[in-house]
């Protein structure tokens, strides 16, 4: 399944998304470089892990997106994820406090 597919990612499960997204955008930009990303990157298996590709087609290995900066990328993530999450916890995260 691709992130694409998915709506309502509930809270606590958002933040696994948050650490495959930085640390698989990380170690593929410092191979590559920046470039911009896509919900279509992001393929979640049947036990819920998720891995990051460079492009929409996963058997490929050319880049998807164009390249962009590092805070267009990180924004883009952050964005990606924030848009999953808004209908769960109506665009705010729960205190942990």
């Amino acid at each position: 399944m691709r992130l694409s597919a998915l709506k309502d990612i509930p809270y606590p499960d958002i933040f696994h998304l948050y650490d495959v997204f930085i640390n698989g955008y990380g170690e593929l930009s410092k191979v590559i470089g920046y470039f911009s990303v896509d919900e279509d990157q992001v393929g979640i298996n049947s036990f819920g892990q998720a891995k990051v590709w460079l492009s929409n087609r996963f058997e490929s290995n050319k880049i998807n997106g164009i390249k962009v900066t590092e805070t267009k990328m990180v924004n883009d993530m952050l964005n990606l994820l924030q848009s999953k999450t808004n209908s769960a916890t109506n665009g705010k995260y729960p205190n942990i406090a």
